[in-house]
């Protein structure tokens, strides 16, 4: 759920997602490190059925 969150762009970041800030001011290790994951934006999903996706795997 988080990884959808934060892969998602926003008008105040310059219209880049959180996980794209992060990765320029920290590197892609701490990325890494965190196992997040960026998500493509059309695979993005921000509706309370990507929780129930979750469920199933």
């Amino acid at each position: 759920m988080m990884n959808h969150i934060n892969s998602y762009s926003r008008p105040e970041l310059g219209n880049k997602p959180p996980y794209a800030m992060l990765s320029f001011i920290y590197g892609k290790k701490v990325l890494k490190l965190f196992r997040f994951e960026i998500i493509k934006p059309n695979d993005i999903i921000l509706k309370p059925s990507l929780l129930k996706m979750a469920k199933k795997e």
